[in-house]
């Protein structure tokens, strides 16, 4: 058997064990996601490879927010080997469901090969703490720190009871979805507490 049909091969079944985290997971084409065009300055960067955009998920008339790779990334030469961070959101997303970790609601594919994989999400109104703290300037109320800190923890310790560390918990996991009320995201680092 030739080298490429090997390669071809593992490939393929390690797209199935992928597709293992994608079961009871919506499939929404990239066509039925469409960039809202009052809300381009909501958009934000998540870390060095991810950035969240809000689209409208049209079929449903739904406010979303998608986290994708950033489009520097995607569209190199070597974006093969650069880590799919959403591979891992999803996988530990397909875990856990807790009323604190952001919920996700679909996925899409960008290519036709499935290569880059695009998360979809309840929608984040205001971003992250990092973006609302660091890129807007913008002072939060004692109350609403006192009310992330509360959620954010609630999160940590269903995170903790079900067996799993959130390896990265920095101000870019924290995601503001209204008024006082704050989930947390960020979930491709995370691992089992029994390593």
């Amino acid at each position: 058997m030739p080298f490429h049909a090997i390669k071809l091969a593992l490939n393929d079944i390690v797209d199935v064990i992928n597709c293992g985290s994608l079961i009871g997971v919506p499939f929404i084409t990239s066509e039925d996601l469409m960039l809202e065009e009052d809300e381009t300055d909501a958009a934000w960067l998540c870390g060095k490879f991810t950035s969240y955009l809000p689209k409208i998920w049209a079929s449903r008339r739904l406010k979303v927010t998608t986290r994708e790779l950033r489009k520097f990334l995607s569209d190199s030469a070597s974006s093969s080997i650069l880590p799919d961070v959403n591979y891992a959101e999803l996988e530990m997303l397909s875990k856990l469901h807790h009323p604190n970790l952001l919920m996700l609601l679909g996925v899409s594919a960008q290519t036709s090969h499935y290569t880059t994989l695009t998360l979809i999400f309840e929608r984040v109104a205001f971003g992250s703490l990092f973006s609302v703290l660091h890129l807007k300037c913008k002072r939060l109320s004692s109350r609403f720190v006192v009310d992330t800190i509360i959620q954010c923890c609630s999160a940590l310790d269903f995170l903790h009871t079900s067996g799993f560390l959130h390896c990265a918990l920095t101000s870019h996991a924290v995601l503001l979805i209204s008024t006082g009320y704050s989930k947390l995201g960020c979930l491709e680092y995370c691992c089992s507490r029994k390593r």
